[in-house]
């Protein structure tokens, strides 16, 4: 039913307005195939066991509009369903996840190339168990999503992940839900209750529920909190998630023949135009 609804309205959308208007690119799916130990802010009921069957299914839902899909690379049928998911040239993500380090590279041997929110939703790491943190972290073919909020990761974890990825190895990304830009108060995130204090969305219960955070203010905080040059940190919020789903032909970065989807911004990081597919969209 999510897929459906997802594709609908990339459908009205994208396809039906003649308008300059931002693209929905496509489909993250980011459950329910995730580690009971880990699930984070999804809802218990709905966390299950991957196999291919149910995912040609979500893939069909989706028209064709599925890009990523995350699963716990140590739950049962993950092995398989990572190997079908790479043939249908969708990308897989580790992520929401309890397993060993065994356990990732197995998966990472099968196909993962992502890792979803680093640190979060995952096993913890230690110097005899490593883990997915430590797996993600030392092997080349993965990129790691990172949430850089000032909430959700501490300043020397994310440094020690830029040092171990590199501006390549990096997604940035919001992880957003619906209170992103707006006050502190009482939200919702999948049926729900989330309250939102300082910046920090939660349950009831204190869990992390996604973040408030824009993805201009993620490039801010590279630069201001973690020393990244201003052109890595907007490398890894456009090129590097363009090569993650394999656009980067058309989008991600300033080229000849590239869409021209372009936006300027102040010192700030303050977005003051934006320009899609040759179009001025929004001009402060």
């Amino acid at each position: 039913a999510a897929a459906s609804c997802a594709s609908d309205y990339m459908e009205k959308y994208n396809d039906n307005y003649s308008y300059p208007k931002a693209q929905v690119l496509g489909i993250y799916f980011e459950g329910p195939y995730f580690s009971m130990e880990k699930k984070g802010a999804q809802p218990a009921e709905y966390i299950k066991n991957p196999t291919p069957e149910e995912i040609d299914e979500l893939i069909e839902a989706s028209k064709g509009n599925a890009k990523v899909i995350a699963i716990a690379p140590e739950l049962n049928g993950a092995v398989e369903s990572i190997r079908h998911i790479r043939s249908k040239g969708i990308t897989v993500s580790a992520g929401h996840s309890n397993a060993t380090y065994d356990e990732t590279m197995l998966g990472i041997e099968n196909g993962v190339t992502e890792a979803t929110h680093l640190y979060n939703g995952m096993r913890s790491f230690t110097h005899r168990d490593p883990g997915i943190v430590g797996a993600v972290l030392t092997d080349e073919r993965i990129r790691c999503e990172m949430i850089c909020d000032g909430i959700h990761l501490h300043k020397a974890a994310v440094k020690m992940a830029i040092k171990l990825k590199g501006k390549d190895g990096i997604i940035l990304i919001s992880d957003a839900m619906m209170a992103a830009g707006l006050k502190d108060g009482k939200y919702a995130l999948g049926g729900q209750d989330v309250y939102v204090k300082g910046g920090a969305a939660r349950l009831k219960d204190g869990t992390l529920a996604g973040s408030t955070l824009t993805l201009n203010r993620a490039v801010y905080n590279m630069i201001h909190l973690y020393g990244v040059p201003l052109k890595d940190a907007v490398r890894m919020a456009s090129l590097n998630p363009a090569k993650n789903i394999g656009i980067d032909d058309q989008k991600g970065s300033i080229e000849i023949g590239k869409d021209a989807d372009l936006i300027l911004f102040d010192k700030d990081i303050q977005v003051s135009c934006a320009i899609v597919n040759g179009n001025i969209l929004f001009n402060k």
